[in-house]
């Protein structure tokens, strides 16, 4: 994949991309049920994402995401975490990897340039994939609990 070099690029900082995303989360007037998660485990959560990326895009199948967003999606609304911020929340992991990638990157030719378009439309595809199986996971918490009561 010629996009390898973005996806090395963000592996290479995922501590400080995390760290920084953490700090979007935890401020962000759209994601405030954020500030109830323990720093360390949103930081963590966010970090082994950005390091694994590579393998996330490349390697992982639809049913990789499917129960790894799932558990997420679940996680959260135990939490109490509202949908319409989990979501915001991979929206702003989505946006926090765009500006970070123009900011460290220029494509030098046409066939660079394809190669980071075809990392970008991968890259838009997974955090779609993710947002849809996290409000899945999340959705299904909410009739359990519900059920429940």
């Amino acid at each position: 994949m010629l996009g390898l070099k973005f996806a090395r690029l963000i592996e290479k900082h995922s501590q400080r991309l995390g760290e920084g995303l953490a700090h979007k989360l935890r401020t962000s007037e759209r994601t405030e049920g954020f500030r109830i998660i323990p720093e360390e485990e949103l930081a963590r959560d966010i970090v082994r994402l950005y390091a694994n990326l590579a393998d996330w895009i490349g390697m992982r199948t639809e049913q990789d995401v499917e129960k790894r967003y799932r558990e997420i999606g679940r996680r959260r609304a135990e939490q109490g975490i509202p949908a319409e911020e989990l979501v915001w929340a991979l929206v702003l992991s989505k946006e926090h990897l765009w500006h970070f990638l123009q900011r460290e990157s220029t494509a030098d030719g046409a066939l660079e340039l394809f190669g980071e378009l075809d990392f970008l439309l991968s890259l838009e595809q997974f955090f779609d994939r993710a947002t849809y199986h996290a409000m899945a996971g999340y959705s299904g918490a909410k009739k359990k609990k519900e059920a429940a009561a």
